[in-house]
């Protein structure tokens, strides 16, 4: 008999987004055009999401983690963990940075291709910062505390269930291509796994929808390159 996770990857595909970069946007310009700076304390998932749009749009972006939190807040007025210096100045806060790498690249439509598409985006950034990233963030700051993280597990559970209905009629998230919201879910869906609150094979039992669009990302290679023990972890529930 066919298993669950068979049924759920057989169904799922790699569309045109894998040559994403290379078909839809232009070349990479010579030369960084931003400098993204990270304070050590700052979450993977908020550079990493940045990475992976800027590979998606063709955009140069370097990655520099500051000595402290102090250097990275004197780059900006409201700086705190992530700052994006660009040829116009300063970019303060991850999803602000997110957006604006996105915009860099109008063709690449990594921000919506339409103003539904826009309203999308802005739902699912807003929906993985407070219904995904808080969980992340409080069971990493209170890792001995049981009971907070036994709460975090239920909410993350939650906020994946919610996920995997939108995902069970749609490939991703805001239209019929990768965008912003697809950078940023991956990255916090990959930590989420980090942090122990879910697993590959939990994804694969309860939110089939969720994993099969996961591992679809995964398969592109602006994705794969900055997750790569994300793709990895997928091994032991991909069909051989």
């Amino acid at each position: 008999m066919e298993s669950a996770v068979s049924t759920v990857l057989s169904t799922s595909f790699v569309p045109p987004l894998a040559s994403h970069a290379s078909a839809q946007t232009p070349a990479a310009l010579s030369g960084p055009l931003a400098a993204l700076s990270t304070s050590p304390t700052a979450p993977a998932f908020k550079s990493d999401k940045i990475l992976i749009a800027a590979k998606l749009a063709g955009v140069a972006v370097t990655h520099t983690v500051a000595k402290s939190e102090a250097a990275v807040a004197a780059l900006a007025p409201c700086a705190k963990t992530c700052v994006l210096q660009s040829k116009e100045g300063p970019v303060a806060r991850s999803t602000a940075a997110l957006r604006y790498v996105a915009q860099l690249s109008p063709v690449a439509e990594l921000a919506g291709s339409t103003c539904f598409d826009e309203g999308l985006c802005d739902q699912w950034l807003e929906f993985g910062t407070h219904e995904l990233e808080v969980a992340i963030v409080a069971v990493a700051a209170h890792a001995s505390n049981k009971a907070l993280a036994a709460q975090a597990k239920k909410d993350a559970a939650a906020a994946l269930a919610a996920l995997d209905g939108a995902l069970k009629t749609a490939t991703f998230l805001a239209g019929d291509r990768v965008s912003v919201a697809d950078c940023a879910l991956v990255c916090l869906v990959h930590a989420a796994v980090d942090a122990k609150l879910v697993d590959v094979p939990t994804l694969a039992a309860k939110h089939k929808s969720v994993l099969r669009w996961y591992a679809t990302c995964l398969h592109v290679p602006a994705f794969a390159s900055v997750l790569p023990k994300a793709k990895a972890s997928l091994a032991a529930v991909l069909p051989k």
